[in-house]
């Protein structure tokens, strides 16, 4: 999934880049902590790095890179972090340069399906880096290309038919439609932000 964190979209569907936004995130993520996992920078937004995300997000990369070592090394080139939140995502971060993760689903979940989670989100990355932007024109073929990127690597792990119906499933869920978004950007908001930060949004998008 993405979202424009750092954006909003206008009624057609295109994306508009928020100055402001962009320094809330950047507020998040020098007050949250943080560890260095394989090259990435592991943060816990509005919360604790635990050594159980630690060492699930830790096999999980070890996972693709036994499998798909390529889809590895280009995943250290377009994103720089993981980032643990209490409630939603996941959903890509384009001026975070990295998207979150839902802390509960990455402490709970087999390692595959954490693996499955990163590769549909760095497909995200790879995309936005070569220039296609996520508007509404185009939401849809860029879902359908990250959900394919899962089962190309699904295919390639141990009772593969398993975990490639389990990724071909997501599409019957239209979570890219404009609804999903807005509710999925509330939800972020009232999840992370302490009071503080929320009134200072108020107060800039007024502006």
């Amino acid at each position: 999934m993405n979202a424009a964190s750092t954006q909003a979209m206008r009624a057609d569907g295109s994306v508009i880049t928020l100055p402001y936004r962009w320094l809330v995130t950047k507020i998040l993520l020098l007050l949250s902590p943080s560890v260095s996992v394989d090259g990435l920078m592991i943060v816990a937004l509005n919360g604790s790095v635990t050594a159980t995300a630690t060492s699930q997000l830790q096999n999980a990369l070890r996972l693709i890179d036994t499998h798909a070592p390529l889809l590895l090394r280009r995943l250290r080139r377009d994103v720089k972090r993981l980032m643990l939140v209490q409630a939603g995502g996941p959903e890509y971060w384009p001026f975070a340069e990295g998207f979150i993760l839902n802390a509960a689903f990455v402490e709970d979940s087999d390692i595959e399906f954490i693996a499955l989670m990163i590769i549909h989100e760095a497909t995200h990355a790879r995309l936005w880096r070569a220039g296609f932007r996520y508007n509404q024109a185009c939401r849809e073929r860029i879902e359908h290309l990250c959900v394919q990127a899962e089962v190309s690597f699904a295919e390639r792990l141990p009772d593969a038919e398993y975990f490639v119906e389990h990724a071909k499933k997501k599409l019957g869920h239209r979570w890219w439609a404009d609804d999903a978004i807005k509710e999925r950007q509330l939800r972020a908001r009232r999840a992370l932000w302490p009071t503080w930060l929320t009134r200072v949004h108020r107060l800039l998008a007024r502006g």
